[in-house]
């Protein structure tokens, strides 16, 4: 799921190189050069390896529909080649002057694409949250359709049990599909990511149950 981007380890790899651009540009020719190129292209290319790490996360995400990859990756994509551009420009570069300069004008990139990439992720899983919420809505119809039946239908002990078992978790899930919903209307993908996990279990454990009426029904 959509959990495993590692959206604050990517954050503060830029916060990082922010973070040294801005000494660079104010320190200027008291910095060593040599140094300060390679720790720039190790920065860079870090920043590259994690927006690479999210866009293949989210490209093999199942759960994700085609049209949102689609948007959050070439996103990222803008971002990476800005990123490798840079890099190229640093490599050419040979005098403390021409790297600062670049610094300078990178900053600003840096500090928008921060927000892109933090858009891009969280965009994804409110979209993932929003499916969910609908999966969600979907099961509980169907399954409440399937228990009146069954009431009707199996009137023995056991079927009896399985359909308190699944009124319980309908309950549990109308609790936690509201959670979610509020959690989408905040945009706060903390909590949107906590639900959308119980959710799928909880609904794992309906399907199953209602497997078992099935068969004893």
């Amino acid at each position: 799921m959509i959990s495993k981007i590692k959206k604050p380890v990517l954050l503060a790899s830029l916060c990082l190189i922010l973070s040294m651009f801005l000494v660079s540009s104010a320190l200027g020719d008291n910095l060593d050069f040599d140094k300060l190129k390679e720790n720039t292209l190790n920065l860079v290319q870090r920043s590259i390896d994690k927006i690479n790490i999210a866009k293949n996360t989210i490209n093999n995400n199942p759960a994700i529909e085609s049209e949102i990859k689609e948007s959050s990756i070439v996103k990222l994509t803008e971002v990476e080649v800005e990123l490798l551009t840079y890099k190229s420009l640093v490599e050419n570069t040979t005098n403390m002057s021409g790297l600062v300069s670049l610094n300078k004008n990178l900053v600003k990139n840096l500090k928008d694409n921060k927000e892109v990439i933090k858009n891009s992720v969280k965009n994804a899983l409110i979209k993932l949250g929003q499916k969910v919420s609908e999966k969600s809505e979907e099961l509980r119809d169907k399954t409440e359709i399937l228990i009146t039946s069954a009431k009707i239908k199996c009137p023995d002990q056991t079927s009896k049990t399985t359909i308190a078992s699944i009124e319980v978790q309908l309950s549990q899930l109308d609790s936690k599909s509201e959670t979610l919903k509020q959690a989408l209307s905040k945009r706060d993908t903390v909590v949107i990511k906590q639900e959308v996990k119980k959710i799928k279990e909880l609904s794992k454990n309906i399907i199953e149950n209602l497997k078992s009426l099935e068969e004893t029904c």
